[in-house]
């Protein structure tokens, strides 16, 4: 099973720009209240994480997803990597600053990929399962990346 989000939102700092471009940059701080997001590494340019994903009929699983980390002018991409195994994500996206009335805008691009390897279904209970697990999943990912703007914006006052 394979489960694609992309969500935009668009976050205000109360800083300047060169501020916000840091802040997005420094990924230990601005990922660090995103309540999906666990266990946050960054070693070089490598970020290394787990992605806490409710899984149906499974409950909560960590799946760990490895990004790079590219500054850029206006801020910072997370590139996901490919990994290998039963379960696993891929996480990236993009943020660019730019300047607001008041501070700055961060506007975010996030793209979460999770893979889940479900036992194979020859029949049509089988199926039926797979078919079931595959839309509640989608829907529980789909609320997940509600809240990582609420969990960046909330790294911005700590």
């Amino acid at each position: 099973m394979q489960i694609n989000v992309q969500r935009q939102f668009t976050i205000l700092h109360p800083s300047s720009p060169l501020e916000a471009i840091q802040y997005v940059r420094d990924v230990q701080q601005s990922l660090s209240r995103v309540s999906f997001i666990k266990n946050l590494r960054l070693e070089g340019q490598v970020v290394t994480a787990d992605l806490a994903v409710d899984v149906p009929f499974l409950g909560q699983q960590l799946l760990d997803f490895q990004s790079r980390l590219e500054p850029h002018p206006d801020g910072a991409s997370l590139i996901g990597l490919e990994k290998s195994g039963r379960a696993w994500a891929m996480g990236g996206g993009q943020a660019r600053v730019s300047p607001a009335l008041q501070g700055s805008s961060i506007e975010y691009a996030l793209e979460i990929t999770v893979f889940i390897a479900l036992p194979s279904s020859e029949k049509w209970g089988g199926k039926a399962f797979e078919k079931m697990a595959q839309a509640t999943a989608e829907k529980a990912i789909e609320r997940l990346t509600l809240e990582f703007p609420r969990g960046v914006a909330a790294g911005i006052e700590s």
